[in-house]
Parts: structure tokens; sequence; C-alpha cells
């Protein structure tokens, strides 16, 4: 969960952009979109993830960058679940049908990701 002294210098970064709080209470992720193209279907994102739900994307591929922070990555394989640890630097591309989720353990420990996702090739 974040904090909320968290969400708001997060908030105060983007005055005037609509930001979504995932879940609505006691979020877990503050996300701001800083960029899109319609016409190529790819966009850019800002997130603040403590954690994350267990999710999916079926069309789409997306390519993360820690800016500040660490985080655990966990992806679903057949037969076993694999963490991917990423600390400030690094990048990780998820494919198209890939099962993965976001904990950074206890407490409010937090990561700043980019995340630019598009149509799967």
């Amino acid at each position: 969960m974040l904090y909320p002294e968290q969400i708001k210098a997060f908030a105060a970064r983007f005055p005037g952009k609509k930001i979504v709080f995932v879940p609505e209470t006691d979020a877990s992720e503050a996300i701001v979109k800083i960029a899109e193209n319609s016409q190529d279907s790819w966009d850019v994102v800002l997130a603040l993830i403590s954690s994350t739900s267990l999710r999916v994307h079926y069309q789409a591929k997306e390519l993360w960058f820690v800016v500040k922070g660490t985080m655990n990555l966990y992806i679903k394989e057949v037969g076993c679940v694999r963490c991917v640890p990423l600390d400030s630097g690094d990048s990780y591309t998820i494919n198209p049908g890939i099962s993965y989720w976001v904990n950074n353990g206890v407490g409010t420990a937090e990561a700043l990701v980019i995340t630019w996702s598009e149509p799967a090739a």
C-alpha cells in the first residue's frame, strides 16, 4: 500500500493530469499516462508501484523501465513462478499472454516505473 504522502507527492508532479489509483482505496499503484499515439496504439505511463494484482495482457507487449527504487516482478510460467528483482536502471519486457504481478514485500516499498505498451507484432 502507498501512504497518502507518497500519493500526494506523485500527484503534485502532474498537475491537471488524470491519475488512476489501483485499487481506488488503499492504493498500491498510482498511474498517469504521459504519452500516447492512438493511430499506432501505443502508450507510455509512469507508475508508482508497491504491489499489483495478477494480470495478463493478451494483445500487448510491455517494456518496463525502473526509474527509481526496486521491485520484485513475478512471472507465472508453466509449473512455476519466477521472481525477477529489478533495480533502478533495469528494464524488462513482458510479452503477450504472460501472467505477472509485482510485490515489494511488507510495508510501502515503492518503485517508479515507466512502461511502454504496444500491440504485439
